[in-house]
């Protein structure tokens, strides 16, 4: 089982033009950004965090 886990995580991996999973991390530093200075002028957007999964 744990193995099967492991290969599909490579294999979902593997579609992802960034060549690899979200991790929590990825998504903590977007939210982070989001609620900096820097975007004070955004609202209301959506923000995939998927290594690029999504044009793919």
């Amino acid at each position: 089982m744990v193995q099967q886990a492991r290969n599909l995580s490579m294999a979902l991996g593997a579609t992802i033009p960034l060549g690899g999973l979200t991790e929590g991390s990825d998504v903590a530093a977007a939210a982070v950004h989001l609620t900096s200075d820097k975007t004070s002028f955004v609202t209301g957007v959506v923000l995939p965090v998927d290594g690029g999964r999504m044009v793919a």
